[in-house]
């Protein structure tokens, strides 16, 4: 009698065992908290970056060619710009690009405000210039921006492309939490740099690693991670997501999903996990 009582035990033991093994790998599968997590950060750094990048163009033309206003960039109506000193020959400079009125639409269809500061070695086609920004109060379609950004030109020729080193450290917002994604890329803007009143034919490369840990009082109970750009991320200006490319997200004490972002702006991804294929949709 015994034995057959612990027998059963034994027995109903392994099927609650087995239960929790895969009660806890569907939430393994299921849980995307890291990818878009990983996902927004990636896009708010390019969408700093193209700001930026196309200010500091309009800036350059203004400057270095103040009569031939027939090739200037378009200038951002919602944005203000200052430049101190405006002039060619004082190094280094100090930009202020600021968005007043927070329900101004911008030309590409994104409500930005408050202010990006940038500290400014060197014209955009220098090898060693460097850009160093910031931000107060700085917010893309209600997300904040909050942290710092670094890029400094490492490869120019106007006719190929131009590279950047680019160091970020962000603190991400998902839900009531917040991450502090740290990043460091190599940007290559492969395409549109001798267009540059053209911004529909530009494309920026990215590839490098990423890592994000959550900070003080997460209530959320998601991890942190690491990522690694396994084929270049690609963007486009007229997108704000991620256009192309694969990633490979490894949460902590979570099996590792490799994102795949489709050729599109539909804010849409495959990850696979196990050998299995998810859809995810940001």
């Amino acid at each position: 009698m015994k034995i057959r009582i612990f027998n059963i035990a034994l027995i109903l033991l392994i099927l609650f065992s087995c239960f929790s093994c895969k009660k806890d790998a569907s939430f393994s599968n299921s849980d995307t908290s890291h990818l878009l997590i990983n996902n927004t950060a990636e896009a708010l750094s390019n969408d700093v970056f193209k700001t930026f990048l196309y200010t500091w163009i309009v800036l350059e033309d203004s400057l270095y060619h103040p009569h031939d206003s027939l090739n200037f960039r378009y200038i951002e109506p919602c944005m203000q710009i200052t430049l101190v000193p405006f002039d060619t020959i004082t190094w280094p400079k100090t930009l202020n690009i600021n968005f007043p009125n927070s329900d101004c639409m911008c030309n590409d269809g994104l409500k930005r405000s408050g202010t990006m500061n940038v500290a400014i070695s060197g014209i955009i086609t220098h090898v060693n210039s460097t850009y160093k920004l910031s931000f107060d109060n700085y917010f893309v379609n209600s997300i904040p921006v909050i942290g710092t950004k670094s890029l400094s030109i490492v490869y120019s020729v106007l006719s190929k492309n131009i590279d950047f080193n680019d160091t970020v450290d962000f603190n991400v917002q998902y839900g009531s939490d917040y991450f502090q994604w740290h990043a460091v890329h190599d940007l290559n803007w492969i395409s549109g740099t001798t267009t540059h009143t053209d911004m529909n034919d530009d494309i920026f490369l990215y590839n490098g690693k990423s890592a994000a840990v959550p900070l003080s009082a997460n209530t959320s109970g998601v991890s942190g991670f690491q990522s690694n750009i396994i084929q270049s991320i690609a963007f486009t200006n007229w997108c704000f997501w991620l256009r192309a490319g694969r990633v490979e997200v490894l949460p902590d004490n979570l099996p590792a999903r490799t994102v795949q972002y489709a050729d599109s702006c539909l804010q849409h991804a495959t990850y696979v996990l196990n050998n299995e294929t998810f859809d995810f949709n940001f």
